[in-house]
């Protein structure tokens, strides 16, 4: 072997050891990540699983950790291995991965770029044939679809979407995020049918995955939200049946945003200067803690579902 070879050879062994540490410091990074957002203490999630000094060292990309391990810390958390997989994985866990580019692009309204991105993964899908890229290409479509009104995707990939959602026997996360990103690609029967279907299901979820259990009511959500913009009768409907459900205090923002979409209905319905300063009122809470960019994601939704209920000149 020639110098040449062996220095290469060098290199090559450097770079898989450089790239092992790196995942090992992603996978610890990303745990902590899950582990802080849920408040918890490394004492509860470690609790008979691991010492608290090894789940430290986990998450500073120290030391290695059994799947087996890594799983029921998970489950501590109330965390599926799947969820923090997804978190992990290059394709979709990182900001330059295509889910992070398909919702940035989305949340800054940019057009262009979606219908770019929604281009891309078709011609990918169509390559593939994948399960994966049939689910990103129907989740960047409806994403595009909500903030421009065009549907890109075929008839026949519209089919398929129906007939996935329509045969799931068990609500996972692949397909809540998949009909949370595509509903605005379905007739409003539909969104209904499955949302309805979900909602029945959040008690089960909630018995193993509390992560899951709001991502859930996220999705039915904006289900009730898509179909009271549609102004379809099946809104009251499913609105009621969100408002029968008990959801747990500390997942507050859903409640909130339960009660925001019932007063927007309300308002439609019934429009009177009462609720109208009730709808100001519970968006005044975000701003009194400081959450603008909430803030000013609901203001946007005020003006979508109801119009402009604000006194100044600033709602857009």
């Amino acid at each position: 072997m020639n110098n040449i070879s062996i220095r290469v050879r060098k290199i090559a062994d450097k770079n898989m050891r450089i790239s092992k540490r790196r995942v090992k410091m992603m996978l610890g990074e990303n745990f902590r990540e899950l582990r802080t957002a849920r408040g918890m203490a490394l004492k509860d999630v470690a609790k008979g699983v691991a010492s608290v000094a090894t789940v430290s060292k986990f998450e500073n990309g120290v030391t290695d950790l059994a799947a087996g391990k890594v799983t029921a810390l998970l489950k501590n958390m109330g965390v599926s291995f799947r969820e923090f997989a997804s978190l992990s994985d290059q394709s979709t866990g990182h900001a330059g991965s295509f889910l992070f580019k398909a919702v940035a692009a989305y949340r800054n309204d940019d057009q262009p770029q979606m219908r770019e991105i929604v281009l891309e993964q078709m011609d990918q899908y169509h390559k593939t044939r994948s399960e994966i890229d049939f689910n990103d290409m129907m989740s960047a479509a409806g994403l595009y679809c909500d903030i421009s009104g065009e549907i890109l995707v075929s008839d026949k990939d519209l089919a398929q979407l129906m007939e996935k959602l329509r045969t799931i026997s068990e609500w996972n996360e692949n397909e809540i995020i998949l009909f949370g990103n595509a509903m605005t690609l379905l007739p409003d029967n539909h969104i209904f049918m499955f949302a309805r279907d979900l909602l029945a299901h959040l008690d089960q979820i909630k018995s193993w995955n509390m992560s899951l259990y709001r991502d859930g009511w996220s999705a039915v959500l904006n289900a009730v939200d898509t179909l009271m913009q549609h102004e379809v009768s099946y809104c009251p409907v499913l609105l009621r049946l969100c408002n029968a459900e008990e959801v747990p205090i500390t997942i507050s923002i859903i409640l909130f945003r339960r009660r925001f979409l019932t007063l927007c209905y309300n308002e439609l319905t019934e429009p009177s200067a009462a609720n109208r300063q009730k709808i100001i009122d519970l968006l005044a809470i975000l701003q009194f803690n400081g959450s603008t960019k909430l803030w000013g994601r609901y203001r946007r939704s005020t003006l979508n579902l109801v119009g402009n209920i604000f006194e100044d000149d600033e709602a857009k």
